[in-house]
C-alpha cells in the first residue's frame, strides 16, 4: 500500500507532463494496480501491534538540526485522535512553532487518525497529516506553516509535490524492498530525479532495476529511460547501448518500441554510423505502420538516407508517406527533406536550378531546433551551403557543434566551419575551432 501511495503521489506529477516520448525530457511512466484480492493476500505480511506499541509513547529518536527532514521520531498513539491536534503535538514536540491558515485549517474538519510508527522522519509524518486533507506544509526556520494549495504559488505547489513524492518514494523503497511492485516504484523515482534534474541519480537508478529484475516486463521501459538520462548526460556511446536493450527487451508497448528506435537511429547518425541508421530506421518503420509515429519514422529514415548521401532512396520514402507527413509538425520538415532530396538527385543544370528554387522557399519555414535529432540543424548547413548561403550554412553548423556532445557528426560540422572561416580569412577562430575535435578526428 505505501508503493502504490507513493506512486499514486508521483502519477499527479507525470500527469502535468507531456507524455511524447520523443521530447527528451520526457521519460516512460509505468502504471501498476494490484486487484483488490492481491491486496488482501498481503495481509499476513503485516507485522501485530504489540502491547507496548498500544500504549501511547512519543520519543526524538535523532534530531541532526537539518530540519523535519532531519528529525526521526517514534510515535504511538493509543487511540483515534484529531488530525489538527496530532499534527500540531508533533510539531511541538520536536521544537517547531505551528501555524494554520484559515482555510487549511478548516480542512482538518472533524478529521480523526491514529499513528503507530517506530522509526519515521519527521517530514514523512507532516506529508501523512496534510496531504490527505488537501493542505501542504511548509518549514520557515522554527515555525511549519500548513496551507492550501490554492493559496501558493503554481510553482510552489509543484515544487512540494515533487519533494514529498520523493521522500515518499524512497521511503518505500527503503522500508519494503521485498514488495512485488518495488521496480515500479525504483522507476518512478527515477523519472522524478531526472525531471529535477538529477540526471546521474536517476541513471543510476535505472541500472539497479535492470540489474535487479533483468528481462522482465520493467526492462524495457528501465533501459529507454536509462538512454535518455545518458543523452541528458552527453554520453551517446552509452545511451545507444540502453535503446538497443530496450529494443531487445522481448516485452514492449508499441509506441515504446517505436520510440527506441528512433533514438536508436538518432544516435548512430550522431555516431557517424549512417548505415546501421537505415537499417535501424527500416525496422522501426515497419513497426511504426498505422501508428500515431509512422510519420515521424519514415522523417528520421530520409534523414539518414541524406546523411548517407542517397537522396533517391530519401525521395522515395516521403513519397510513399505524403499522406503521413502532413501532420502539422511535421510537414515543414518534410517539405525540407524533400526538397533537399530532390535538388541533390538532380543532374541536369537546369533542373538543379528549379530544384534549387524550391529548397530555398523550403529552408525559410523550417526550423532544425524544434525537430528530432540535431542530425537536421547538419542537414540544413549542408544544403545552405551548397546554395552559396555561407552564413545561414555558418550559424547551422554553429548550432550543431553546441548541441551535440563529442561525436563524429560534431567532428564533421566542425571541420566544416573551420573550412568556411579559413575561406574567409579567419585563422584564429578556425584554429581555436579544429581544438575542439574529437582525438580520434584528425584536421585535414
Amino acid at each position: 500500500m505505501f508503493h502504490l501511495l507513493a506512486r499514486d503521489r508521483w502519477h499527479e506529477i507525470a500527469g502535468q507532463v507531456s507524455t511524447n516520448l520523443l521530447d527528451d525530457q520526457v521519460l516512460a511512466v509505468t502504471h501498476w494496480s494490484p486487484e483488490p484480492y492481491e491486496l488482501l493476500d498481503d495481509l499476513h505480511r503485516l507485522e501485530p501491534l504489540s502491547p507496548e506499541n498500544l500504549q501511547p509513547n512519543f520519543k526524538v529518536l535523532q534530531d541532526s538540526r537539518n530540519g523535519p527532514a532531519g528529525i526521526y521520531v517514534r510515535v504511538h498513539t493509543a487511540r483515534s485522535a484529531s488530525a489538527h491536534e496530532l499534527l500540531s503535538s508533533l510539531a511541538e514536540g520536536c521544537g517547531f512553532s505551528i501555524q494554520y491558515s484559515p482555510i487549511a485549517a478548516r480542512q482538518f474538519a472533524d478529521r480523526n487518525c491514529v499513528i503507530h510508527v517506530d522509526d519515521r522522519s519527521l517530514s514523512l509524518l507532516f506529508d501523512g497529516l496534510t496531504i490527505p486533507f488537501g493542505n501542504l506544509w511548509r518549514w520557515r526556520g522554527s515555525q511549519i506553516e500548513i496551507v492550501t494549495g490554492r493559496e501558493i504559488d503554481p510553482d510552489e505547489q509543484l515544487q512540494f509535490q515533487r519533494e514529498s513524492a520523493e521522500r515518499m518514494l524512497r521511503a518505500a523503497l527503503l522500508t519494503f524492498p521485498e514488495a512485488r511492485q518495488l521496480g515500479h516504484s525504483r522507476l518512478a523515482l527515477g523519472a522524478l530525479l531526472f525531471h529535477n534534474g538529477m540526471a546521474a541519480d536517476a541513471a543510476h537508478l535505472f541500472r539497479v532495476q535492470l540489474e535487479a529484475e533483468p528481462r522482465s516486463v520493467l526492462e524495457s521501459p528501465a533501459a529507454f529511460n536509462l538512454g535518455k538520462s545518458l543523452l541528458s548526460l552527453r554520453e551517446p556511446s552509452a545511451a545507444l547501448d540502453a535503446f538497443t536493450m530496450s529494443l531487445d527487451s522481448s516485452v514492449s508497448p508499441q509506441d515504446l518500441r517505436v520510440s527506441a528506435y528512433l533514438y536508436t537511429g538518432r544516435l548512430q547518425m550522431a555516431l557517424g554510423r549512417e548505415q546501421a541508421a537505415i537499417l535501424t530506421l527500416m525496422r522501426g518503420l515497419a513497426v511504426a505502420e498505422q501508428t500515431a509515429l509512422e510519420g515521424d519514422a519514415a522523417l528520421m529514415l530520409s534523414a539518414a538516407y541524406l546523411l548517407n548521401n542517397n537522396p533517391q532512396g530519401a525521395n522515395a520514402v516521403l513519397l510513399e508517406r505524403t499522406r503521413e507527413l502532413t501532420a502539422s509538425h511535421l510537414r515543414n520538415a518534410a517539405a525540407f527533406a524533400a526538397s533537399l532530396a530532390r535538388y541533390r538527385a538532380a543532374v541536369l543544370a537546369d533542373r538543379k536550378q528549379r530544384e534549387g528554387t524550391t529548397l530555398v522557399a523550403s529552408i525559410a519555414g523550417f526550423h532544425p531546433e524544434q525537430e528530432f535529432g540535431t542530425q537536421w540543424s547538419f542537414l540544413l548547413a549542408d544544403a545552405c551551403f551548397d546554395l552559396g548561403l555561407i552564413s545561414s550554412a555558418e550559424e547551422s553548423y554553429l548550432t550543431t557543434i553546441r548541441a551535440l556532445p563529442e561525436c563524429p557528426l560534431r567532428d564533421q560540422a566542425i571541420l566544416k566551419l573551420a573550412h568556411l572561416y579559413r575561406a574567409e580569412d579567419r585563422l584564429d577562430e578556425a584554429n581555436g575551432l579544429l581544438t575542439q575535435l574529437s582525438p580520434e578526428s584528425t584536421p585535414p
